[in-house]
């Protein structure tokens, strides 16, 4: 998660403690990064998961969720 946030945020050493918004990232980026995570880890996150996640560990958290759920 945190190597595929550097490379939308355009950011170095993104942490799993770092919140998205924080570190550069705006609407516009979440909406990239959500079709990135379908890609990557072949799952649908709402657009809200990556709004409401505190961290990157917390939205990973949200992703191996619905991945094991099948969603």
């Amino acid at each position: 998660m945190c190597a595929l946030v550097a490379r939308i945020v355009g950011a170095d050493g993104v942490r799993p403690g770092d919140n998205f918004f924080d570190i550069g990232g705006h609407s516009v980026l979440a909406t990239l990064l959500a079709r990135q995570i379908r890609r990557a880890f072949d799952v649908t996150v709402p657009m809200r998961a990556i709004f409401e996640a505190g961290t990157l560990a917390e939205l990973a958290r949200t992703v191996a969720l619905a991945r094991a759920s099948g969603a």
